[in-house]
């Protein structure tokens, strides 16, 4: 087990006692550690939003072209029934 010592400022107090109080946490070393590994996991959640953002908007490129892809073949059918 490691012993952490952290030098803080008034201003980086208040954001650690804040973190405390918001998520009922005793110690400020806890908290800190607690905030690292919320970190971490939003990091991680933010990777997978972010993969799924992409895949996304890939399908709604797919669905656009074979959209205009059926509308010109419409067109086209179209066309070639008008002329009969």
């Amino acid at each position: 087990m490691g012993v952490l010592t952290v030098r803080t400022d008034e201003s980086e107090d208040n954001l650690i006692e804040e973190v405390k109080k918001k998520y009922n946490i005793s110690t400020g070393t806890k908290a800190l550690i607690f905030t690292a590994q919320k970190c971490l996991q939003l990091e991680k959640e933010l990777a997978e939003l972010k993969n799924d953002k992409r895949k996304l908007q890939q399908e709604v490129s797919d669905y656009r072209s074979a959209s205009l892809n059926l509308l010109s073949g419409l067109s086209h059918l179209g066309k070639l029934t008008n002329k009969t």
